[in-house]
């Protein structure tokens, strides 16, 4: 984010053993020029304040007005490129506990509570808990199998232990690899679906 930051770029004269500033171009010294904790403070606030999911009219929003802020700080040539990406958005999703009679015991949330004193926490692109690219479907009737960080080691344990994943509903908690790639080492031994969640003790 612009003005997210501020920093020195500095290097290692390996010969004399000393540190020394490099040379910077006009466009290097612009950049260090802007970022200070009030700037950051205030562009990340006003990006927090709409809702700028891939594909969004939001996320044209704030593109146009990253780009005028560049241009503000000095990078006239800063330009916008439209480009086609293929990108899915969740219709519906739910996450049910049943009974043997399919009675609903449990309905999870699925995304957390808003907090009075933020207003970006309450919007329609809020904690859609959804993971791009995945196929529609519907999961039921499946066992549960713990898969701790959901990596390729933590399945190789389950293997040697005689638990088979296949056609089970895999249960991961976040941390240690992205989360797609839990899905895929899920997916890769057979699961049928897979829940990933935050655990406290993280």
């Amino acid at each position: 984010h612009l003005g997210g930051f501020g920093f020195d770029i500095k290097y290692m004269n390996h010969e004399l053993g000393q540190q020394s500033s490099c040379q910077l171009n006009f466009a290097e010294e612009v950049v260090l020029s802007v970022p200070n904790n009030d700037t950051a403070r205030k562009n990340l606030r006003h990006y927090a304040s709409i809702e700028h999911m891939a594909g969004t009219s939001g996320d044209l929003q704030m593109a146009q007005w990253t780009q005028k802020k560049m241009k503000e700080y000095g990078l006239e040539n800063s330009k916008l490129h439209t480009m086609d990406a293929l990108l899915s958005y969740p219709i519906s999703r739910h996450l049910e506990l049943v009974d043997k009679n399919q009675e609903i015991k449990f309905r999870a949330p699925l995304s957390e509570k808003p907090l009075e004193s933020d207003p970006t926490s309450n919007t329609v692109w809020r904690n859609m808990t959804f993971l791009a690219y995945t196929p529609s479907g519907e999961v039921s009737k499946k066992q549960l199998v713990y898969a701790n960080y959901g990596k390729p080691e933590d399945f190789d344990v389950l293997e040697r232990e005689g638990v088979d994943v296949k056609d089970k509903v895999v249960i991961v908690r976040y941390g240690q690899c992205f989360r797609g790639l839990k899905i895929m080492n899920s997916e890769r031994r057979g699961a049928a679906a897979v829940l990933i969640y935050n655990d406290p003790q993280d």
